[in-house]
């Protein structure tokens, strides 16, 4: 069994804010498991989550923009140059 993750991990994981990814679980929009009043994720689920949601959100990236990735998710972040 994989080790649960809390909201603050899965938050610097996905490079979120805590409130935020707190609105993503109220709107059923991202998988999470609760046990009792605690939440908590799942690391594969949050990962199939990811690749589910690049692929169904993909945008073309213009030219002139940086592209940064992180090390544990393949978590494409765009910021203007």
């Amino acid at each position: 069994m994989e080790n649960l993750l809390t909201y603050k991990k899965v938050a610097a994981q996905l490079d979120l804010s805590e409130r935020f990814l707190i609105k993503l679980v109220k709107s059923g929009k991202i998988p999470f498991v609760k046990i009792g009043k605690a939440v908590r994720f799942v690391p594969s689920k949050i990962e199939e989550w990811v690749v589910n949601k690049s692929n169904a959100d993909f945008r073309f990236v213009p030219p002139g923009t940086v592209v940064s990735m992180r090390k544990k998710l393949t978590i494409v972040k765009v910021e203007k140059v």
